[in-house]
């Protein structure tokens, strides 16, 4: 059994915005010093678009628990390890649908989506 995961930042707030409309994205800010992850995922939650969390510097992404739903982060600059292990751990805690945007080189922008499970075949 491994240990119990802390929180996101601000995964109350997503939580709670996904039980009110469910259809709704949040967001993921990985790019940039921990001052700008900070504020930008707080300037997110102020203006009431949408919620927000961040992916604090030198955090390991598997190390936190995740909210559902889909997001949308900025991964700008951030090593292909640590948007490999975002990815898989935003996969892990029940993400349907993200997007990883890097603003700086379009190239490695990554969607990534759940695989359908597989097709049972009747004996």
């Amino acid at each position: 059994m491994s240990a119990r995961l802390r929180s996101a930042p601000f995964a109350r707030e997503i939580e709670n915005l996904l039980a009110i409309s469910p259809c709704c994205s949040w967001r993921l800010f990985a790019a940039g010093r921990n001052a700008e992850r900070w504020r930008n995922a707080k300037s997110w939650i102020i203006r009431g678009h949408h919620a927000a969390t961040l992916l604090p510097l030198g955090c390991d992404p598997a190390a936190l628990r995740w909210p559902s739903g889909s997001v949308i982060a900025d991964v700008t600059d951030a090593p292909g390890d640590v948007v490999h292990a975002l990815a898989e751990a935003l996969i892990r805690d029940g993400v349907e649908h993200a997007v990883l945007v890097d603003m700086r080189t379009p190239a490695r922008t990554v969607h990534v989506k759940v695989a359908p499970a597989p097709q049972q075949v009747a004996a």
